[in-house]
């Protein structure tokens, strides 16, 4: 009779943790909707404010990290960004839109070999998408012109061949690149990177040989 009174005890108290942590996602739920609305409205501060609300009451929902971060990054606040994304995708380890994110901050401070391999993460999960992101080929001129002509004239064939792997889907990170595929001609690719609700701008013209890729730029 002690062993069941224990047991049932037991069970008690885990359907009270499961009851508990269902409300604190509901009431989450609700802050991040709330800054998901002014992030429509560009009022990222106060977005930024609902979104940290929504994770002190539930600090396990991985898209909520990421709108934050999208928010950040329209605020130009790059490393505080970079942290969201990269708990983000602490909690969830295939969050693409969290490695797309996670690239525009490695770009925007300079770490453009990272900002890369986490945009051929996102190109190996969308090699057959027809729709243009210009994020790749932002990062691919600015990487060219911090170097220089010399130290970009070293890696421009791997990098090049890394992203033909990448549209095809057979893109592994850290694996080295064959001569065989160094040798193919490079597929180029260009990204423009969305707005939330917003009007869409005229898009960048692709260069030649670009495929396209959609990226969708919104809160979740």
């Amino acid at each position: 009779k002690e062993v069941r009174k224990n047991g049932k005890k037991m069970r008690d108290r885990q359907t009270s943790g499961e009851l508990e942590t269902r409300q604190r996602q509901k009431e989450a739920e609700k802050e991040k909707i709330k800054g998901n609305e002014l992030m429509k409205t560009k009022e990222y501060d106060e977005a930024i404010k609902y979104y940290t609300n929504s994770i002190n009451i539930y600090e396990y929902e991985p898209t909520t990290y990421c709108n934050r971060a999208l928010a950040y990054i329209r605020n130009m606040q790059f490393s505080k960004a970079l942290e969201d994304c990269n708990k983000a995708i602490g909690l969830k380890k295939d969050y693409i839109k969290a490695y797309y994110r996670r690239s525009i901050c490695f770009t925007n401070l300079n770490d453009f070999n990272m900002g890369f391999e986490d945009l051929l993460l996102v190109l190996n999960d969308n090699p057959e998408s027809k729709d243009i992101n210009a994020e790749l080929d932002k990062l691919y001129q600015k990487w060219k012109k911090y170097v220089g002509d010399d130290k970009w004239n070293t890696i421009k064939g791997d990098v090049e061949a890394k992203i033909q792997l990448a549209l095809k889907g057979k893109y592994k990170k850290g694996v080295e690149i064959k001569k065989e595929e160094e040798d193919k001609q490079p597929v180029k690719v260009n990204i423009v990177e969305e707005k939330i609700e917003e009007p869409k701008k005229e898009e960048a013209k692709p260069k030649e040989g670009f495929k396209k890729i959609k990226i969708e730029e919104d809160d979740e």
